[in-house]
């Protein structure tokens, strides 16, 4: 009866992992069709600069892709970039849990080791605390870090000053990941939009800037506007000095 009663239970708990698989998978591949779509969440005249991500070609390209969505979970959806949210990232970190879970539950099934589960349960569910909390943290590291520089920008001694101070500022908020984030997206979208038109693109930029553009793109020519004002500062400094 025993025997008879551990491998009910241990079907029982094949037939979830099974169906939690099942759940987990639908979710992200459903979350990487979406992926693809801009988010519209936001009304039409929200300022919010959707960027995409510039997709590396080849099998790097592939494995970059399978680490960061598939197994790290960091879509828009939940939480992540162009959705930013710290909220959000339960889920993201309830599905990385859930990885640990399985795996742990599987490994002790592979060396032969009797369980009912509950040290896959007890596992996974210090993998998800460290995880959230992880992510929270790592949030909030990079607010206080971008509140520093906003703050800086507003303290510069002329408006040349203060608009490179707020190009560099845009720059890093590119590069962390917080253009979403309702803490610095109107100054991200006015600083990426002013850099846009100076540059002479021939185009709707808020349109431009509302259905997507690349990564890469906006780094250029954020970095082209920041050159431009600071060979101006230069040049103001050597008149006056004349």
């Amino acid at each position: 009866m025993v025997g008879v009663a551990h491998v009910c239970i241990s079907l029982d708990w094949n037939i979830l992992i099974a169906w939690l698989s099942a759940s987990a998978t639908t979710l992200v591949l459903v979350s990487a069709f979406f992926e693809v779509r801009p988010l519209r969440s936001k009304p039409p005249n929200a300022e919010l600069v959707y960027v995409r991500d510039d997709r590396e070609e080849g099998f790097s390209g592939l494995i970059k892709w399978v680490v960061e969505y598939l197994l790290l979970c960091r879509f828009d959806q939940l939480g992540y970039k162009n959705g930013l949210s710290g909220s959000l990232r339960v889920f993201s970190s309830a599905i990385i849990s859930f990885y640990a879970f399985s795996l742990f539950y599987l490994l002790q099934l592979f060396i032969g080791k009797a369980t009912d589960g509950y040290d896959a349960i007890v596992f996974s569910v210090g993998v998800f605390g460290v995880v959230f909390w992880r992510e929270r943290t790592s949030l909030y590291s990079k607010w206080r870090y971008l509140a520093h520089l906003y703050n800086e920008s507003l303290k510069a001694d002329c408006e040349l000053s203060s608009d490179i101070l707020t190009t560099a500022l845009a720059i890093d908020i590119l590069d962390i990941d917080m253009w979403a984030h309702r803490s610095f997206r109107r100054v991200f979208y006015q600083t990426v939009k002013a850099s846009f038109n100076d540059s002479g693109i021939q185009r709707d930029v808020d349109e431009f800037l509302r259905t997507g553009v690349k990564r890469q793109e906006v780094r250029d020519v954020l970095s082209s506007a920041l050159s431009n004002k600071i060979r101006q500062r230069e040049r103001q400094r050597s008149s006056v000095s004349n």
